[in-house]
């Protein structure tokens, strides 16, 4: 019994070396993490940082130093901007395409979603799985063959065509979207609706469209963000001029045998505007959707 106390004691330095070797090791992977996550930051925050100070950047100031900031903040690249290009013409295509787009794409795959999820058919699991295929179809190798079908039937350089393209773009992943947060939707809800006497139409649009609104509020501008950037599309289904959208037409400030660095990223950042707006609108809304369908 003499020797119990040393033994504890010995016990509890082990111990305690123990803890201070886990704190260490804890502290070390925590360090390594924030480490991580600063890098990315950076490297994400690196080209916004870019835009925003060459934006208000002179062409001579730019040259001396791309990444400083400016000396003198001019808008003078916003104004040549707007006196080189036609941007309310440009920016009301792109409502016009990213607004038809993202509603079609909207109403379509809320009605699929649906059908696949409470509708029992042969082929249903077979089709849900199609849908995850789909999305993963690069858009690039769709061009060609849908520019020579619409090349065909007149719809090359108008509206309804590239609205169409982004439809076919779209649907696959807002299905999916759609009924993933289905499946999650409790059963009875739907079932006592249908011992009411309520149609499939009003069981949708009345009781599970607002109990989706946080999917449907994502999905929205998700969509809507890729339509308003898109590039490849309106380049090839929207040639004229008078078609053009905002980001096809920054395309005309930058030649071949020319660059004017600040007046691409004014430009630039004046297509971005919309969508940060957008973004911020479309999170309060989020937040208010969650909060609306947790309660229902």
């Amino acid at each position: 019994m003499a020797g119990w106390p040393g033994h504890a004691r010995s016990a509890d330095i082990a111990l305690r070396t123990r803890r201070g070797r886990f704190s260490t090791r804890r502290f070390a992977t925590g360090a390594a993490q924030q480490l991580v996550l600063l890098v990315i930051s950076a490297v994400m925050i690196a080209p916004i940082y870019f835009i925003v100070v060459t934006a208000f950047k002179t062409s001579r100031d730019y040259g001396r130093s791309a990444w400083s900031l400016p000396v003198r903040p001019t808008l003078q690249a916003f104004h040549t901007a707007f006196a080189r290009g036609d941007l309310p013409l440009w920016f009301r295509n792109s409502v016009i395409v990213a607004s038809g787009s993202v509603m079609v794409v909207t109403v379509l795959a809320l009605m699929t979603a649906y059908a696949i999820h409470t509708m029992r058919f042969p082929g249903r699991s077979l089709l849900r799985r199609a849908f995850i295929v789909m999305m993963m179809v690069p858009p690039i190798i769709l061009v060609i063959p849908l520019f020579v079908l619409f090349a065909s039937v007149g719809l090359v350089n108008s509206f309804p065509g590239a609205i169409i393209v982004f439809c076919g773009l779209l649907i696959p992943f807002s299905v999916f979207l759609f009924v993933s947060f289905f499946d999650a939707l409790p059963a009875e809800v739907i079932e006592a609706a249908k011992l009411d006497g309520a149609s499939r139409f009003a069981i949708l649009w009345q009781i599970v469209v607002p109990l989706a609104l946080p999917a449907v509020v994502t999905q929205l501008l998700v969509n809507l963000l890729f339509v308003w950037n898109e590039l490849l599309v309106v380049l090839i289904f929207l040639q004229s001029d008078d078609r053009k959208t905002l980001s096809a037409g920054i395309t005309v400030f930058q030649g071949r045998f020319f660059r004017d660095t600040p007046l691409v990223m004014a430009a630039s950042l004046i297509v971005a505007a919309p969508m940060i707006l957008v973004y911020l609108l479309g999170q309060r809304a989020f937040v208010r959707g969650l909060t609306a369908g947790s309660l229902k």
